[in-house]
C-alpha cells in the first residue's frame, strides 16, 4: 500500500542511524552544518552542495565514492580523504571496499577497477566524493 511504500522510501533515503544506513547500503555521517560545510564530531569537514544549518546527517551511496591511488588536484570532487582498505567483498561483478580513515566509508566499485588499481587489503588509497553526491537531512 501507499503508506508502507512511503515509509520504506523514507527509511531507505533518510536512515535515522548508522545501523539503518548499513542495512539499506548507505554511508551515514553525523555532523553540524554551517552553510555548505558539515563538521563531524572529529572535526572532519565535508563539503556539500546546498546550505544547511544545525545537526544533520550526510548520506552517501557506496557507488558515489571514487577510489584512486593518488590525489588529482584538477578533480571536481570537493571531498577527498586518505583511507586504508580494511576489506574487499566480492558481489558478482562488483566489489564492496571497506575503508577506514577520517570518516569510515564503504565504496562499491567494479571488479575491473579493483584489478586495474591493484587494490589489496591494507593498501592506502584516496576516497573521493563530489559534494553533489551527498544527500543531507536534519537529524
Amino acid at each position: 500500500d501507499v503508506c508502507s511504500s512511503d515509509l520504506i522510501s523514507e527509511v531507505t533515503s533518510q536512515p535515522a542511524g548508522r545501523y539503518a544506513a548499513e542495512l539499506v547500503g548507505r554511508n551515514l555521517i553525523a555532523g553540524t552544518a554551517r552553510g555548505t560545510t558539515i563538521t563531524t564530531d572529529h572535526d572532519i569537514e565535508i563539503s556539500i552542495a546546498d546550505e544547511y544549518h544545525g545537526q544533520v546527517f550526510a548520506s552517501i551511496r557506496p557507488q558515489a565514492i571514487t577510489i584512486s591511488r593518488s590525489r588529482d588536484p584538477l578533480a571536481s570532487s570537493r571531498n577527498s580523504w586518505t583511507m586504508r582498505i580494511k576489506g574487499l567483498e566480492l558481489l558478482g561483478e562488483r566489489v564492496r571496499v571497506d575503508l577506514r580513515g577520517p570518516v569510515d566509508l564503504v565504496a562499491e566499485v567494479t571488479n575491473r577497477a579493483v584489478e586495474a588499481l591493484g587494490l589489496r587489503v591494507d593498501d592506502e588509497v584516496i576516497a573521493s566524493v563530489k559534494a553533489t553526491e551527498i544527500e543531507v537531512y536534519e537529524q
